[in-house]
C-alpha cells in the first residue's frame, strides 16, 4: 500500500513540475512575484498549523 502511494505521490509531483514550469513561460515578471508570494503565505500557513508553538 505504502509503495502505491509512493508511486501516485512521485506522478502527482511529477506533473505538477511539469505544469508549473509550463506556466513560468506564460505569465508575467509581476505575476511570478505574486505565485511566488501566495506560495510563501501557503508555507507559513501550513507550518503554522504543524507548530503552532512557532507561531510569532
Amino acid at each position: 500500500m505504502i509503495i502505491c502511494s509512493d508511486r501516485a505521490y512521485k506522478a502527482a509531483d511529477q506533473k505538477l513540475n511539469q505544469v508549473y514550469k509550463a506556466l513560468q513561460t506564460k505569465i508575467t515578471t509581476n505575476q511570478k512575484k505574486r505565485l511566488t508570494n501566495a506560495q510563501l503565505a501557503w508555507i507559513k500557513k501550513l507550518s503554522n498549523l504543524e507548530y503552532p508553538w512557532l507561531q510569532k
